[in-house]
């Protein structure tokens, strides 16, 4: 929210937010790309698998009450 404010009173008449970010907010910094760990992938592939399995039981309970 910070970060928006400042943005409101800051930036230059019609100046996207993408400008602003680049040229004030992130200038001269460089960035670096991360691939997720392919186990981390396939660990939370099942916790989902099993976590939308369950929620047919959880509607249930809901409706019983």
């Amino acid at each position: 929210m910070a970060l928006l404010a400042a943005y409101m009173l800051s930036r230059q008449k019609d100046e996207p937010l993408e400008d602003y970010l680049e040229h004030k907010v992130f200038a001269g910094c460089t960035g670096t790309t991360l691939e997720p760990d392919a186990g981390d992938v396939e660990g939370f592939s099942a916790f989902l698998k099993r976590y939308k399995t369950g929620l047919a039981a959880e509607k249930a309970a809901v409706e019983s009450l």
